[in-house]
């Protein structure tokens, strides 16, 4: 661009001020959009709760694949009496201890006691499906001398997620240790010689339509794999936890302190009838 006298100047270029212009003097604000709360509980509530289940191996084995392991069995989609059903292989598992997710007495009662509404209790819902749940192995030698003495072999350990009730197995578990670990979604480890310092951890987690083979998001009507506020699935899956001398010829004594501890993925549903009363 030229001038008058024909010599060259440079390009301007216009400004603008920012202040006061309308793009650039708004204030900077955070607005919270959300429906209103109109119920006291939602239709259905989707929350994580977690069982600690404590537990002592004291187990002088025998000679054999069969007979040289020990084994402990927790409810895995079950939320009623999930405590640890514990025994050696090749007998039947010990009972499930009473033991109950902790919180779980706060979403989950009894619709109608004796059906009669007036007495409905203050949990809000009446059902459970467990979406997936995890579980971790603390595990520690036991020097003890009350008991006898501290395991003194390597030992081999398994965690695995078995579609069934393990406990309710007629004749126990037979399967050697050396086949469990060769399972799918199994994890295991090999323990060293006289672990004394520290802990141990094992875990492993796994869904409920995965362990199934379910090709669709679990949902409230699949009714093989819901709960009540007492009772557990009739399709139901556990976590088995075994240990073993590696070494099969191996007949040195277990003695271990042992902690397993369940996270339950849950939705609760089904909503139960509110009644007004003193809150406590």
């Amino acid at each position: 661009m030229k001038n008058k006298k024909g010599n060259k100047t440079k390009n301007k270029r216009k400004f603008f001020s920012r202040k006061g212009h309308k793009k650039y003097g708004r204030k900077k604000g955070v607005v919270l959009i959300s429906k209103s709360i109109k119920e006291h509980y939602p239709p259905a509530l989707r929350t994580t709760l977690t069982v600690n289940m404590p537990f002592g191996i004291n187990q002088a084995i025998g000679v054999g694949l069969d007979n040289n392991s020990f084994y402990a069995a927790a409810r895995a989609n079950g939320l009623i009496s999930t405590g640890v059903a514990t025994g050696p292989g090749g007998t039947v598992l010990a009972a499930y201890g009473a033991n109950y997710p902790a919180g779980i007495n706060y979403l989950l009662g009894n619709p109608t006691p004796g059906n009669v509404v007036a007495n409905t209790v203050t949990a809000p819902y009446s059902r459970y499906l467990v979406i997936g749940s995890r579980c971790r192995i603390r595990i520690y030698e036991d020097n003890n001398t009350a008991i006898g003495a501290i395991s003194n072999s390597v030992t081999r350990l398994m965690l695995i997620p078995f579609e069934g009730d393990v406990q309710a197995i007629a004749n126990g578990i037979t399967m050697p240790m050396g086949n469990w670990v060769e399972q799918p979604y199994v994890k295991s480890s090999i323990m060293p010689f006289q672990q004394t310092a520290g802990k141990y951890i094992l875990t492993n987690h796994i869904s409920t339509k995965k362990l199934f083979g379910i090709n669709k998001n679990m949902t409230t009507d699949d009714t093989n794999y819901i709960g009540t506020y007492n009772t557990n699935p009739t399709l139901p899956w556990t976590w088995l936890f075994g240990i073993n001398n590696l070494y099969p010829a191996n007949t040195a004594a277990l003695y271990f302190a042992v902690e397993m501890i369940v996270d339950y993925d849950i939705i609760f549903f089904e909503r139960n009838v509110f009644k007004s009363v003193a809150p406590s």
